[in-house]
């Protein structure tokens, strides 16, 4: 199967880096332009999957595993280390690029994914933190929810900062001042 899977994968539009022990797929490896990273092995097992988590999770890339003999590993499993295809036993070769296309989109979708996820829990922890700082004027000052706003907001312009740095400094000031002293 697996000089198979390389002839399809040597006439496919990828770029191809091949690696044939797990000792050359080093955590530092530097994979270069490749797009997927295809792992091909006889069978697979804890130490297999140890180092593929290790390359998977740390590097920006596809991981498509190519495995000849049926084992007990749960694709799940497979996908919470980042590997993004499975194909276990003989498969027909011209069925390779189109597996290694749809790992692929399968590693671009959760990406962007993550990459959203990260923005919107920035987002959120922005938030928090300027409702922190209202609160905290409208304490000190006793001032309306959208007058503390409009200060966090001019003070945040009028200072070319981000509200959300203003809120930060607000939250620290009001820590200083009503720390133990």
């Amino acid at each position: 199967m697996l000089s198979a899977i390389e002839s399809a994968l040597d006439t496919s539009q990828f770029n191809i880096e091949y690696r044939y022990s797990l000792e050359a797929f080093g955590v530092d490896t530097n994979f270069h332009h490749a797009k997927v990273l295809v792992y091909m092995v006889q069978s697979i097992n804890d130490e297999h999957l140890n180092r593929l988590s290790q390359i998977a999770l740390g590097k920006h890339l596809a991981v498509a595993v190519f495995v000849n003999e049926p084992s007990d590993c749960k694709p799940a499993e497979l996908a919470g280390i980042g590997v993004n295809g499975y194909v276990e036993g003989p498969i027909p070769v011209n069925r390779v690029p189109s597996i290694l296309e749809s790992a692929l989109g399968r590693f671009l979708v959760l990406n962007k994914l993550q990459k959203d996820l990260d923005k919107t829990k920035q987002k959120l922890s922005s938030v928090k933190l300027v409702e922190q700082a209202k609160l905290s004027l409208m304490r000190a000052k006793q001032m309306s929810e959208n007058e503390a706003y409009q200060l966090i907001r001019k003070t945040a312009m009028d200072n070319s900062q981000k509200i959300e740095d203003v809120a930060k400094n607000i939250l620290a000031l009001e820590s200083v001042l009503s720390g133990p002293g």
